[in-house]
C-alpha cells in the first residue's frame, strides 16, 4: 500500500477459510507526507495463520491506526506480527490486537515499534492482548520497542489471561448459562477495540463471526 502526499485510505481484511487451509498474510505500508491509513484485520479461520504487516511513515505527519481481532478455537493456530516504522517528523502509529483463544488454539503477538533518529516528534503506541477460555488454549505476547530519539513518546502493554472463574460464576448466579457467561465475558473484553474501528462495515462483519464462532 502506498498513501501519497496528504492522501488518506481505508484498507479492511476479514481471513475466515476452511479449517484445513493455511494462509501467509503479508502488508507493507508505505506512507508520504501528512498521509493517513485505517486498517482493521480480523482472523477467524484456518488450520494456521502467518501474518505480518509492516508500516512504514516515510513522511512529516504521516499516521497510522491499526485494528487486529483474532479468535481461534479447536487446534488453530495464529502467528500475528505488526510493526511500525517511524522515519518522519511528528508521525503517529496506533497498533492494537486483541485475540481469543478456545479449545486447543494457540496464538502469538509480536510487534515492534522502530523510531528513526531523524524521527524526532513520533508518537507511537502497540498493544497486544488475550484471553484464554479454555485451559488448553495459550497465547502469548512479545512487543518491542526501538529508539533512537530522545523526543518522542512510545508505549507498549501486553496481557494473556485465563477466563475469570469467579465473573462465571457471578453471572451463573445471576441466571446466565455457562456458555453464555463465557460468551459475555469474552464480548466485553473485544467490545472496546471493536468501538475504535473506523471501517464501521469490517467490524460489523467481525461482531457477526464472532457471534458464529
Amino acid at each position: 500500500i502506498h498513501v501519497k502526499e496528504g492522501g488518506q485510505m481505508h484498507f479492511g481484511t476479514i481471513n475466515a477459510p476452511g479449517e484445513n487451509v493455511v494462509t501467509i498474510f503479508n502488508k507493507t505500508a508505505l506512507l508520504e507526507k501528512d498521509a493517513q491509513l485505517f486498517s482493521a484485520s480480523g482472523f477467524f479461520g484456518g488450520m494456521l495463520t502467518l501474518s505480518n504487516i509492516n508500516t512504514i511513515l516515510q513522511g512529516n505527519g504521516s499516521s497510522s491506526e491499526d485494528y487486529e481481532v483474532i479468535f481461534g478455537n479447536g487446534s488453530q493456530n495464529f502467528g500475528v506480527a505488526s510493526n511500525l516504522f517511524h522515519e518522519g517528523i511528528s508521525t503517529r502509529g496506533k497498533v492494537m490486537t486483541k485475540g481469543i483463544f478456545d479449545g486447543r488454539s494457540k496464538g502469538l503477538f509480536r510487534g515492534m515499534i522502530n523510531i528513526d533518529k531523524g524521527a524526532k516528534g513520533s508518537n507511537s503506541y502497540l498493544s497486544g492482548h488475550s484471553i484464554l477460555l479454555s485451559k488448553d488454549a495459550s497465547a502469548d505476547a512479545i512487543p518491542g520497542l526501538q529508539i533512537e530519539n530522545n523526543d518522542v513518546k512510545a508505549t507498549h502493554s501486553a496481557s494473556v489471561a485465563q477466563i475469570s472463574e469467579e465473573q462465571i460464576f457471578y453471572l451463573m448466579a445471576r441466571g446466565f448459562s455457562a456458555n453464555e457467561a463465557r460468551k459475555l465475558i469474552a464480548s466485553g473484553f473485544l467490545e472496546p477495540l471493536i468501538r475504535q474501528i473506523p471501517l464501521k462495515d469490517v467490524a460489523l462483519v467481525i461482531k457477526g463471526l464472532f457471534e458464529l464462532k
